[in-house]
């Protein structure tokens, strides 16, 4: 089987120093014995490949030229090269790219799409509601038929509302590959040495709004308050200067319990998770949060918002705990964590991840309705 997956917004990848869920997706077709290409833009560069070490099939990347409109790429060098494929898998319902193939009747076509409606995410809903007036509503009986994956159990609801039918939640796979090349980082060392009987409670990612950090700190210092051996570790860059000053009166009053770095190479992502007690995602929304696999794979314990991630992921008091916000319940939920009174928490949730939430599981998952098609195809 040939397979092409379709990244359809406009920005450049960096497939050195990101953990990309397109070419980790292409390796596991790969390696289940099928052929898998990514399409990523490449702005105003003529279109180039790059071929992914793999074993059992072929994977590699197309980068192909375009524009970006309205955060959709649009690739004029596309048409030419789909008929060379037995399945088509686009991301993003609401993208341009996606919608003129699954729009067109294309029997080989599958979206793989992850944003969901959220209060908190008023942008999105009103690119959506837009999107759906122009071009959903064109022949919105079609859309039964086309077959979606989706990465949350929330993202499924949001396309059934559409009028999508044939939808199976899959989450995100975690390509540990270079997680697990570690190497040695000073900031990491220094945490591991100075830790003593200390517990750390872990954070990483933006600081941003979104990701709900004024709420991360009041919980920090409550349970710090509590539990005076308990320190919290940030990793992450400050998206929004204003934001910041939202925060500068709660970090000053953390001032010497709060350990933060603005960014750590993946090589160091393996040594900062074993050094942490509990994993701390208190976001507003997440398509799914791919901090909660790393974590979870490491075996920490995590603590979340019912976000995308959490949907698949949590089975609250067994891998982990989804809260709503409310930061006395985190803060004695995270008391008891670190108190170990879920002593098999951070082993089932590593189960889990290995067994379900890999890239190889999921691509499976997918072959099994990729052949189904090709099948119904032939009968036909």
């Amino acid at each position: 089987m040939k397979i092409l997956i379709i990244r359809t917004f406009p920005n450049v990848m960096n497939v050195q120093n990101y953990n990309a869920q397109e070419v980790g997706l292409a390796k596991a077709f790969a390696a289940l014995g099928h052929d898998c290409d990514v399409v990523y833009y490449c702005g105003k560069e003529a279109d180039h490949m790059q071929e992914l070490p793999c074993q059992g099939g072929k994977a590699r990347i197309l980068w192909l030229h375009g524009r970006g409109v309205l955060n959709n790429g649009l690739f004029p060098s596309l048409s030419v090269i789909l008929p060379q494929y037995d399945i088509i898998q686009t991301n993003g319902y609401d993208q341009y790219t996606s919608w003129s193939l699954y729009h067109s009747g294309r029997k080989n076509v599958t979206v793989y799409h992850g944003s969901y409606g959220c209060a908190f995410n008023k942008r999105y809903n009103l690119r959506a509601r837009v999107f759906d007036a122009l071009f959903l509503a064109l022949r919105r009986a079609r859309l039964a038929a086309v077959p979606c994956f989706t990465k949350s159990l929330q993202a499924a609801d949001f396309l059934r509302s559409k009028g999508f039918r044939d939808i199976t939640p899959v989450g995100v796979g975690l390509d540990a590959e270079r997680l697990e090349k570690a190497e040695p980082h000073p900031w990491v060392e220094e945490l591991a040495q100075s830790k003593g009987d200390q517990k750390y409670m872990l954070y990483i990612g933006q600081l941003a709004a979104a990701k709900n950090i004024e709420f991360l700190l009041k919980t920090a210092a409550n349970v710090m308050e509590k539990e005076p051996k308990t320190r919290l570790v940030i990793v992450g860059r400050l998206t929004d200067s204003a934001y910041g000053e939202r925060l500068r009166p709660l970090g000053e009053a953390l001032k010497g319990r709060v350990s933060y770095c603005k960014a750590l190479p993946q090589s160091a992502l393996k040594a900062l998770y074993q050094t942490a007690d509990v994993f701390l995602l208190p976001s507003h929304y997440e398509i799914f949060g791919m901090v909660l696999l790393e974590a979870m794979y490491f075996s920490v314990p995590a603590i979340t918002t019912p976000n995308g991630g959490a949907s698949m992921l949590i089975e609250n008091g067994v891998t982990g705990f989804a809260l709503e916000l409310d930061e006395e319940k985190w803060a004695d939920r995270i008391i008891e964590v670190l108190s170990d009174r879920f002593p098999a928490m951070g082993e089932n949730g590593a189960r889990l991840i290995r067994e379900r939430f890999m890239w190889l599981p999921i691509a499976r998952t997918m072959l099994e309705k990729y052949k189904a098609m090709l099948a119904g195809d032939a009968h036909e």
